[in-house]
């Protein structure tokens, strides 16, 4: 009797931490594409002030002379 009522709590109490663990991961989910999100947008804008700057053609210019990358 006593070991029943024990099972059952112990279902009861899995089932709780099972609904609990899928909550956090989504959460920790959405958190994560968020920031994903934020990092692209980031690095988008980067790109943008870097091509502006003439950063970038300077950049693949000497990547391709190190590499021998002639097109």
């Amino acid at each position: 009797m006593n070991e029943e009522k024990t099972n059952k709590r112990r279902t009861k109490d899995e089932q709780k931490t099972n609904k609990r663990r899928t909550k956090d991961e989504q959460k920790t989910n959405k958190r994560r594409t968020k920031d994903e999100q934020k990092t692209k947008k980031q690095r988008t804008k980067d790109e943008e002030q870097w091509y502006k700057s003439g950063f970038l053609e300077v950049y693949n210019e000497y990547f391709c002379y190190k590499n021998n990358l002639f097109f």
